[in-house]
């Protein structure tokens, strides 16, 4: 009885398909004495579903019946049948394309070049941060900021710079009213708009102060149009440092 003969080899997949009834998987690896890839042709599709074109595996054949007209004189006058079939490590492959060196080192073993890698893509440019979209304004508001600008302007409150155009600095002065007026937060009472900073309460004078960086203290004024700044010997604000 004659041994089939057998054929191991590493090597990566090039493509997968259907021909007929039978799953076919063509491999980057060739039979003694062929030119073209080798095509293994599997009669249970489930038993290579798992393999794709790119996979890298350990593979063993064996020969299998004679095919149609041929003699047997070469190995590629036979059908062949899968074995076995592994992933393979990498650095097992020596893709056959690219010939080995002859001029290693002392001591030094060739290396083993893996498979062809795929091109690497360019990286995408980084977007550069762009300014947060404002919401659009309000019109009825940006209108009354318009008025109030003008109002600046006609009473020489704010003077438009020389050298510019009334018109555009009626515009700037407009959308600066808009953000830093008309778009500030509403704050509670007792609030120092001029340091701008919350006051708190002292609970026996009931003055309302917070401290400057200084140590001293800004009261609030009785009647709260104007404030003032002092060591504040009656103040004695909870949640600060210093005072009397």
């Amino acid at each position: 009885m004659t041994l089939a003969k057998e054929y191991s080899f590493t090597a990566p997949v090039v493509s997968r398909g259907i021909r007929d009834s039978n799953a076919t998987l063509e491999f980057n690896w060739k039979l003694p004495g062929s030119k073209y890839n080798f095509i293994l042709y599997e009669r249970d599709p489930e038993k290579v579903a798992m393999w794709n074109a790119g996979d890298l595996v350990d593979a063993t054949i064996a020969q299998s019946n004679l095919k149609g007209g041929k003699d047997g004189r070469y190995a590629t006058d036979y059908f062949y049948d899968l074995v076995h079939m592994e992933a393979a490590a990498p650095e097992s492959y020596r893709n056959p394309a690219i010939p080995q060196s002859t001029h290693a080192r002392p001591n030094q073993a060739p290396r083993n070049p893996v498979p062809d890698a795929a091109p690497k893509e360019e990286p995408e440019p980084v977007a550069r941060p762009t300014a947060r979209e404002e919401p659009p304004p309000v019109p009825q508001a940006l209108g009354a900021c318009q008025n109030h600008a003008m109002a600046f302007i006609e009473s020489g409150t704010i003077q438009v710079p020389e050298g510019r155009n009334p018109l555009n600095f009626l515009w700037e002065l407009r959308d600066r009213i808009y953000r830093n007026v008309n778009q500030q937060p509403y704050q509670q009472a007792h609030f120092c708009y001029h340091h701008e900073a919350p006051r708190i309460q002292n609970p026996r004078s009931l003055n309302w102060a917070h401290q400057l960086a200084d140590k001293t203290w800004c009261v609030e004024a009785q009647d709260a149009a104007t404030a003032v700044a002092g060591p504040g010997p009656d103040v004695e604000a909870t949640g600060g440092s210093g005072g009397a």
